[in-house]
């Protein structure tokens, strides 16, 4: 056996060991310190016997807390931490040096992960940002949160986790930090007394073990509906800083990103005749065409207006220069083939872009008397790829709907 086919044998045979521990495992990519698959977090989805443990396994590996029975006091800043937690009667310097003490360490100055049993498992509790800790185990809608375990390797640092203590002899949780826990969990606005979201709003706050798969819903939302990969990107840096508790670094995002990207942007987007045909007969040009095309796109059913920006649109011949993207832009609101319905505006983060609306006779959803008959109908409806190139094919075809005359009767 070669030393490379070795160290993959020993690895394998590590993770078999925490299983035989009674440890519950998440498969993670390698390089990366969460999964990326949607409902990994599902027990189902977690390792619990060794024969699920490829031989040839070489991704890191994370420990599923509320399904192993077992939690984590995660210190992000020591020096945060250690005066924060004293103030609730903790002593960190006490539990770190403890003789008993099981710690997962990245060998990143300022940090370090103890694990402690727990029998029933509690809502994780994230101060990391103020206070610098977070208490770990499970996610708000119940199920876990996941902590990397050595000897999966740092994706920042390029080292692999260390362990400090006996990992196969994990301490019960004080009975003070417990106590924290549930006085902190007591003081914590529930779910059920918060106004529910609208569908598609995001959540003030995304937190561990909801951070990757609500990144990736939302970036998957974003290719479909014809968003560069530079300008979903900018979007999700942007959530993930302000939402994610605590934030995913800049590269995982990136691999969230990418990962979206990689889907493609199968599907449909629905093209009305008369949308095609008013068009035509409005001689509007294709750069024009192609701004509508594109509202049409990311028309997601709701009249909460959709912004149609240059960096929006700047891939679409003839609106490089973002002052003849404003032209054609206006052209097609001239023309009614746009509506505007919300000015931009200045607020404290910048200025908010206009949002346009297709015209509802241009929608497929909407009913429209046929020329003849005084029975309303639907659109028909001209279906084409959202592949960018499908569309400037079927613009560029020039499709219309034909009609048969009626035939005259021969005069008597």
């Amino acid at each position: 056996m070669n030393a490379a086919a070795d160290v993959v044998e020993r690895y394998a045979g590590a993770l078999r060991d925490y299983i035989r521990a009674g440890l519950v495992l998440v498969p993670i990519p390698a390089g990366l310190k969460g999964p990326r698959v949607k409902g990994w977090n599902l027990r189902a989805r977690c390792w619990t016997e060794c024969g699920q443990i490829p031989d040839t396994y070489s991704g890191n590996v994370g420990l599923a807390h509320a399904y192993a029975g077992t939690c984590a006091l995660d210190i992000d800043n020591a020096a945060l931490a250690g005066p924060a937690l004293s103030g609730f009667g903790i002593d960190l310097a006490a539990l770190l040096a403890s003789t008993d003490a099981v710690h997962i360490r990245s060998g990143r100055a300022g940090r370090d992960k103890l694990l402690y049993r727990l029998r029933d498992p509690l809502a994780s509790i994230n101060r990391s940002e103020t206070e610098g800790f977070e208490l770990r185990c499970a996610a708000s809608n119940g199920r876990t949160v996941q902590d990397v375990l050595p000897p999966s390797i740092h994706p920042d640092t390029g080292k692999p986790y260390q362990w400090q203590g006996d990992w196969r002899n994990i301490p019960d949780i004080p009975g003070d930090l417990l106590a924290l826990w549930h006085r902190l969990l007591d003081n914590t606005p529930s779910t059920s007394s918060r106004s529910p979201r609208k569908r598609g709003e995001l959540p003030d706050r995304i937190s561990e073990g909801e951070r990757n798969s609500t990144l990736l819903s939302l970036a998957a939302g974003l290719v479909r509906r014809g968003f560069d990969p530079q300008a979903v990107n900018d979007r999700l840096q942007k959530i993930n800083a302000e939402r994610c508790e605590p934030p995913l670094c800049a590269s995982e995002v990136d691999g969230v990103v990418w990962q979206a990207v990689g889907y493609g942007s199968s599907g449909w987007a629905p093209y009305t005749h008369s949308l095609h045909d008013a068009m035509i007969a409005a001689d509007l040009p294709n750069a024009s065409r192609l701004i509508v095309m594109t509202a049409l796109r990311r028309y997601d059913g709701t009249s909460a207006g959709i912004a149609l920006t240059h960096s929006d649109c700047h891939h679409i011949n003839g609106c490089k220069d973002e002052t003849t993207f404003l032209n054609y832009r206006k052209l097609a609101v001239d023309r009614g083939f746009l509506l505007l319905v919300k000015s931009h505006r200045m607020t404290q983060n910048g200025t908010t872009p206009n949002l346009y609306a297709i015209p509802a006779e241009y929608l497929p959803a909407n009913p429209v008397k046929h020329p003849v008959s005084a029975n309303p109908v639907k659109h028909p409806v001209l279906h084409i790829q959202t592949g960018s190139g499908a569309v400037v094919r079927a613009l560029g075809a020039n499709i219309t709907r034909r009609t048969r005359k009626p035939k005259r009767r021969p005069r008597r």
